[in-house]
């Protein structure tokens, strides 16, 4: 899951939990029509935004440990 998917994500549970979407871009220090344009029409946003909304809802990103490589079966000859 990318990183704004899951952003987005988090925003949606604080506001099925109660929140009202302008306490969270105002708790968060963002501007209203900047918020809602990102979580209605998917716009860009810049990483102090993410930051933002990241710390105002207690989101941390962690280092996922990489996949192992899948190793190709070798044809034999029969």
């Amino acid at each position: 899951m990318k990183i704004s998917d899951r952003l987005r994500a988090a925003v949606l549970d604080a506001i099925k939990n109660g929140q009202t979407r302008y306490a969270i871009a105002k708790g968060a220090g963002l501007k209203y029509p900047t918020f809602t344009r990102w979580l209605d029409e998917g716009r860009d946003i810049r990483a102090s935004t993410i930051d933002a909304l990241g710390e105002y809802l207690g989101l941390e990103l962690v280092e996922a440990k990489p996949a192992k490589p899948v190793k190709a079966k070798r044809k034999t000859k029969t």
